[in-house]
């Protein structure tokens, strides 16, 4: 390869390594608010079933509140956090192979540096 061939292919890695590093900004931007999610349903389900059967609850529906049943809210939390935490495992999962795939990228670009050195 020539020199400019070669600059060419640098700049392309470059720009690869920066694509995964966006990406991977914002697969933590998700992690983080799925885990934020996550606890929020956690602790209001944990309050919930400590409330008494007699209890009349609501549910926020956009700028609103409709009354609801105890087990109904209980029930929708008790999805919201099992459906969060497999969504973080996937999340978890694409961001385990954006680190590698970082790290490949950044071992091809010192070979590159390496050969021309």
């Amino acid at each position: 390869m020539n020199d400019t061939e070669l600059k060419n292919v640098f700049i392309e890695g470059q720009m690869k390594l920066q694509e995964l590093s966006r990406q991977r900004s914002m697969v933590t931007a998700q992690l983080n608010t799925k885990d934020r999610e996550r606890k929020i349903a956690s602790i209001t389900n944990k309050e919930l079933v400590s409330l008494g059967d007699n209890v009349k609850t609501y549910k926020s529906v956009g700028k609103m509140f409709i009354e609801s049943d105890l087990s109904t809210l209980t029930t929708e939390l008790t999805n919201l956090v099992k459906s969060s935490e497999n969504e973080t495992k996937a999340l978890e999962r694409a961001f385990k192979k954006i680190e590698l795939d970082i790290k490949d990228q950044q071992t091809t670009l010192k070979e590159m540096l390496d050969k021309r050195g």
